[in-house]
């Protein structure tokens, strides 16, 4: 049997409580779909990334990455939030 896979489009500000009021599994989001880096699409993110990294366990980290697609210009953002999210910046 096949891994269910979850897309994520777009990823707000508050969307971890949301997420985890509906008992949504962060580990099964594999690509996310950022159509702009504004509050309302981008805002969440840092903070869903850090926990579905956080909730799996180091074998899973070798071989699962999220896809992320984005404007180009997001690369920048995240250049900048490297003390942030540290060291599972390159999972994406």
């Amino acid at each position: 049997m096949a891994k269910e896979q979850c897309y994520l489009f777009s990823c707000p500000d508050g969307f971890q409580r949301i997420a985890n009021y509906q008992k949504l599994k962060f580990q099964k989001v594999k690509v996310v779909f950022i159509p702009s880096i504004q509050p309302d699409h981008f805002g969440g993110f840092p903070g869903f990334f850090l926990s579905s990294r956080e909730s799996k366990n180091d074998s899973e980290l070798d071989f699962q990455r999220t896809i992320l697609i984005c404007p180009k210009n997001t690369t920048k953002l995240f250049e900048k939030s490297i003390s942030f999210m540290g060291v599972y910046l390159h999972d994406l």
